[in-house]
Formats: C-alpha cells, structure tokens, sequence
C-alpha cells in the first residue's frame, strides 16, 4: 500500500481549496448550505486522518509516502481552523434561530394580548349599545306616557299668575281663623301648590 495511491494531488488540491484563504471559504459557503458545507469538511477531515495513518505507516516500512506525513499534517491543521470557524457560524446561526423563536413567540403572545382587548372593546361596545337602547326605549316610553290632562293652559297660568302677582306671602293683617276673611285667600293655598305639576315633578306617585 503506497502512499500515492493514499493523497493523490487531486484531493491534495481539494484539501487546500478548502482549507485556503477566507475567500475561497466564503465562496463555498455561497454555493452549498452551511450544513452542507460543515458536512463536506468533516468528510475531508476524515480522509486526511486516514491518509496520514496509512503516510505514517508506509514511512515506517521504509517507503517515502506522497505527500509526506507533514504535509498532511499541515492541511488537517489548516481544514481544522476552516472547520472551527464553520462551527462558530453555526454557533450564531443557531443563536440567530433562538432569537428568531424568541421574537415570534413574543408575537404570538402580544397578538394574543391584543386580541383580548380587541374582545373586550367589542364586549363594551356592545354593552353601551344595550344601554343605549333600552335608554331610548325608556325615554320614548315616558313620553308616550304623558297625560294629556296635565298640561296646562294659558288661562290657568295667567289665572294662576293674577292671583300670585300682588303678593308674595299673606298680608299682614290677614287673619285665617276670622269668618269675614274672603272664602279663597289672596295667596295660593297649600293644597292648591301640592296638587300643581310643579310640584308633582318631585313628589312619587304613591304620595299624592
């Protein structure tokens, strides 16, 4: 088993394309996925390892392995820092999804809360229109429930007004127990006050 058949300068040159500078890196990177590409390096790693067991085993059947055990050595070094540079990007590439979760669960549950209000705006809405109507219901039911008998005419008012016009309390010398004394007294009775609509505004029907 010799060591030409092992690393043949194919592969030796796609080891150092791999392994090379930054931009031969970024280049693969932007044709294959970074799994794929990861993938691709541990495979190569692999077959380095390999190839520098069956180097060090020709060199020690007194052979001259090509390429030589160093040489391989260096490559594996290289690809194994092309290697550790993928892993960190799938490091933050991993960090990145964590965050990406993180964002959308945050969406989910500020949807959620919006929602909730939005149900409770709606809920009230709903609640005002309800009482809305049923105030409207009521005030058209009081309004339908007007006596006609109560208003009062001008006759009455100007009645009522002559009769308050000259006075504003019993005269002085007004005497109510004195059998002279006019059957209606020149001020309006308490009677006459309590059964006005002024007063029946604030008096419950269940005391008249």
């Amino acid at each position: 088993m010799s060591g030409s058949s092992i690393a043949s300068p194919a592969m030796n040159s796609s080891i150092q394309a791999q392994g090379g500078a930054g931009g031969s890196t970024s280049t693969g990177a932007s044709q294959h996925s970074l799994r794929q590409l990861v993938q691709a390096q541990i495979l190569e790693y692999s077959r380095l390892t390999q190839s520098l067991f069956m180097a060090l085993e020709a060199q020690a059947e007194g052979k001259s392995p090509q390429p030589a055990p160093p040489e391989i050595m260096r490559s594996i070094v290289q690809l194994d820092s092309t290697l550790m540079g993928a892993v960190e990007k799938i490091e933050i590439h991993q960090k990145q999804q964590q965050r990406i979760k993180q964002v959308r669960d945050e969406i989910e549950n500020r949807n959620k809360a919006i929602m909730t209000v939005v149900q409770s705006l709606r809920s009230a809405k709903l609640s005002l229109e309800s009482r809305l109507e049923h105030l409207d219901e009521r005030q058209s039911s009081l309004a339908g429930d007007t006596n006609p008998n109560n208003e009062l005419s001008v006759e009455d008012i100007v009645s009522y007004a002559n009769r308050l016009g000259a006075y504003t309390s019993a005269p002085p010398n007004f005497n109510p127990q004195d059998p002279n004394q006019p059957f209606e007294p020149p001020y309006p009775r308490e009677v006459n006050m309590r059964a006005g609509i002024l007063n029946q505004q604030h008096v419950p029907a269940a005391a008249l």
